[in-house]
Order: C-alpha cells, then sequence, then structure tokens
C-alpha cells in the first residue's frame, strides 16, 4: 500500500463526507490530496485545519492534476460535475460517493469509456465505518487495492444493486443516535444527568456491537434483555401495536427504492 502514498487524490465536494475521506487519509499519512469546494471561507477553514494539503475551489485543476478521484457531492450534481470535468477523466479511477448515481450514468456523463469508476457507499465517519463498493468492468486490481487503502481493508465489494441496502445504513447512522437523544433528553427531563446518559448508552451501545459482529439478531438480544412478561418485553408489545416496527421497515423500503432506480 505504500505506493499509494504517492498518488494524487482528488476530492471534489469537500462537505462533512468529504473531510471526513480527508481524515481517513490524514491517519495513514497521506498528503497529496487536492480538495475542493465553492465556498471560500469553508475552504480556507479546510486548509488551516489541513495545512498539508492543496485546497482549490476549480474542480478542472483538481481532476487534471490527481491520479484518482473522489465525487463526494450530493447525488444531483454528479453529472454536472462529470460533465465539467470530462475531459481530465482519462483512463483514471473516478469515485463516487453518491447515493441513487449508476455506474452507467457516471459512465455517460464523463462521455470516456476509457474511465475506470467505482462507486463506495460508506458511513459519514469514513475511518470507522465499513464500505461497500461496485467497480465498472473494466476496474483493475489496482483499483480494487485502492478502495481498500482509502476506505480500508473491510471495504466490501457487491452488486451494484445492493449499494442501496448500505445507503439505508448510511441513513441510520443518524436517525439512530438523534432518537437516543430523544430519550436521554426524556431522561433528563425527569431528572437523570446528561452526561452519565450518554455514558451509559455508549457503553451499552458498544455491548450490542460486541453481538451483533458474533451474529446474534436484534430479536435474540431482545429475548436475552426482556424474557416473557418482563417490562421490556411489554414495551416491545406496546411499539408493535403502534406500528413503530411497521413504519421503520417501510422506512427502509423507501430508501432502497429511492436509491436503486436510474435517475
Amino acid at each position: 500500500m505504500i505506493i499509494f502514498l504517492v498518488k494524487t487524490i482528488g476530492i471534489i465536494g469537500t462537505g462533512s463526507l468529504g473531510q471526513e475521506v480527508i481524515n481517513a487519509l490524514y491517519i495513514k499519512g497521506h498528503k497529496n490530496i487536492i480538495a475542493t469546494r465553492h465556498n471560500k471561507e469553508k475552504l480556507e477553514l479546510l486548509n488551516k485545519q489541513y495545512p498539508e494539503i492543496t485546497t482549490s475551489s476549480n474542480n478542472c485543476y483538481a481532476a487534471k492534476e490527481s491520479d484518482i478521484i473522489i465525487l463526494a457531492v450530493k447525488p444531483k450534481l454528479i453529472e454536472e460535475v462529470c460533465n465539467e470535468i470530462k475531459q481530465y477523466t482519462n483512463k483514471k479511477l473516478i469515485i463516487s460517493l453518491a447515493a441513487a448515481k449508476t455506474i452507467e450514468q457516471i459512465t455517460s456523463a464523463t462521455n470516456n469509456k476509457s474511465t475506470r469508476i467505482s462507486r463506495v457507499i460508506t458511513g459519514l465517519y469514513v475511518a470507522e465505518q465499513i464500505a461497500m463498493c461496485a467497480l465498472s468492468n473494466n476496474c483493475t486490481t489496482d483499483d480494487r487495492e485502492i478502495i481498500q487503502y482509502i476506505f480500508g481493508q473491510t471495504a466490501m465489494e457487491r452488486k451494484e444493486e445492493l449499494l442501496a441496502h448500505r445507503t439505508w445504513i448510511a441513513c441510520a447512522t443518524g436517525l439512530r443516535p438523534n432518537a437516543i437523544d430523544e430519550e436521554i433528553s426524556e431522561l433528563v427531563k425527569w431528572g437523570m444527568n446528561r452526561q452519565d446518559a450518554n455514558l451509559i448508552y455508549a457503553q451499552d451501545l458498544e455491548s450490542i456491537a460486541k453481538r451483533l459482529r458474533n451474529g446474534i439478531s436484534g430479536k435474540e438480544i431482545l429475548n436475552a434483555v426482556g424474557g416473557p412478561e418482563s417490562f421490556t418485553q411489554g414495551i416491545a408489545n406496546y411499539l408493535t401495536e403502534q406500528h413503530h416496527y411497521t413504519h421503520l421497515r417501510e422506512c427502509v423500503a423507501k430508501t432502497i427504492i429511492a436509491c436503486s432506480k436510474k435517475k
């Protein structure tokens, strides 16, 4: 992987996700980065935070000078950005982090069949989470290694249609903590210290994560925590009656459908 350190990686669009990609590379000691953003004030802040990288508001400059191009822009901007930089994509690897925009659409937008395309879906905290990727047919073994270099050895290569499923899990990264925060706010209202609640929740989540890694299902964890006629089981029954889990499954399905269809 040391050979990849000398490659210049262009990150077009350095909002929250783009900055986390920079951070993941920084951890590896990779400073050969050109990061773009149109907001000059935020670009200056980025330059102060990562003084050893190159920053620019010019996407074409980043694409021209980079060996690898990462598109960290919103899905609605993918085709516009690809059209903007297409003359600088010849024989390069483009990695798109956008949901719902297919490899076929990105290839068409670059109008260059020699461009190698990969789509990567990951959580916001890139260095800590498992990415899922799909690659165009002309991608190479080196391209696969580059993706693992950037997004971690745990990155999973799967069929492109499964990236919509990973997109839901990325959404859940924000939704679940937000739901927990609602619960903590109620506990605080009833007299609990917020810091205590945060620490207890964090430790409990780590213990749950350990069991999920070992293949124990959520239902098994629920049954272990709350047996028949327990208070916990009573709450689970109430949530079922209120269609809480039905609504949750509907949200999963809506995300998969929205991120699978060709636009």
